[in-house]
Formats: C-alpha cells, sequence, structure tokens
C-alpha cells in the first residue's frame, strides 16, 4: 500500500504549499472523518470551476500548481484532492464515471 501513497511527481504531497493549505484547513482536528470532510469541503468549495481554463504544460498539473492557483477544471480538483488524501495516508481507489444530467438529477451511465 505504500507505494499508492507514496509522493510522485504530480501529488506532490510534500511541496509546502499543499503542507500549508491542509493545515489551515483542518486547524485542530483530531479525528479522521472530519479531516476528510474538510478537506473534501475545501477543494470543493473553495477552487472555482473553470472548465475553459485548459492547462497545456506538464507542470500545470502538479498539485503543488493547482493549489495556488484557487480556480480550474475537474482533472486540477481531482489531483489536488488525491494529493491531500495521499498526504494524510488514507487509502484511495480514484476511478472515472460516466454521468449526465436530466433536469435537476444527476443519472450514472450504465
Amino acid at each position: 500500500m505504500k507505494d499508492y501513497l507514496a509522493s510522485t511527481y504530480y501529488f506532490d504531497y510534500h511541496h509546502p504549499a499543499i503542507q500549508q493549505f491542509v493545515s489551515a484547513t483542518i486547524k485542530d482536528a483530531a479525528a479522521l472523518r472530519t479531516n476528510v470532510l474538510r478537506l473534501y469541503e475545501a477543494v470543493r468549495d473553495g477552487w472555482y470551476y473553470d472548465a475553459y481554463q485548459l492547462q497545456t504544460e506538464k507542470a500545470q498539473f502538479r498539485a503543488s500548481q493547482v493549489v495556488q492557483r484557487k480556480r480550474g477544471h475537474c482533472i486540477d480538483k481531482a489531483v489536488l484532492l488525491i494529493s491531500i488524501i495521499k498526504q494524510n495516508m488514507i487509502e484511495h481507489y480514484p476511478g472515472m464515471t460516466a454521468h449526465f444530467q436530466v433536469g435537476d438529477t444527476w443519472h450514472l451511465e450504465e
């Protein structure tokens, strides 16, 4: 499992910007569940979703770059979330799904 939780080129949670973001977000919470929820909500709500801001340079997809931009598309937010989950040594299994919206309801594509 340690191989899956290791810092990588894109998931560079050892970077000071990531460390600072995580410390500021979880503050004094001791419970793992509380930490995970705070981090998830911070990424979900703290980054403006901008589908038209597409990066073309490989380095721009690093979590340490995303955390400093405060805006991005779904890939940017996923890279950041995975990085902070890895930093907290939480086992995770990211996956991709296809979904579509009908009215106010979201559906998974089968």
